[in-house]
């Protein structure tokens, strides 16, 4: 349930829990952004009809980091492999499966972090973004269970 209704001072959305861990307001993700916008009941029948809103196509690169982030936490959680057993090669390093999802973990973190601050962060977020995928890519077919 994304919004739970519309009312013309209040907006009910998602709990983000992982999020919410680490001081992320829903306001500053693609899931609220515009909390305060016109186009409220427009994005509450995208949710309905699709599961999600347009907002979320709107920088796609930050919104598959906020849903990597969320994902990996609960995998991280929940899964009943040994996680600590099979090696991953990336370029030259030798990885667990555990080392590469906390990796990717701290990743999306900074990259959240990091991405629409100043330049320097730019830049930052988006070579934390490239050794993120570069190890999802290589871990990504071992992450079931």
């Amino acid at each position: 349930m994304a919004l739970n209704k519309i009312n013309k001072n209040e907006v009910t959305y998602i709990k983000h829990k992982y999020l919410k861990d680490i001081d992320i307001k829903l306001e500053d993700t693609p899931y609220g952004w515009c909390k305060d916008d016109k186009r409220q009941k427009q994005w509450k029948e995208q949710r309905n009809t699709y599961g999600f809103d347009e907002r979320e196509t709107w920088a796609l690169d930050t919104t598959f980091f906020y849903w990597l982030y969320e994902r990996l936490m609960m995998f991280n959680e929940v899964n009943i492999i040994n996680t600590n057993f099979e090696k991953i090669k990336i370029d030259n390093t030798e990885l667990t499966l555990q080392e590469c999802i906390d990796a990717m973990i701290l990743g999306c973190k900074k990259y959240i972090k990091y991405h629409e601050c100043t330049n320097e962060d730019e830049k930052l977020a988006y070579n934390i973004g490239e050794e993120t995928l570069k190890i999802f890519t290589k871990s990504i077919w071992r992450l079931g269970w």
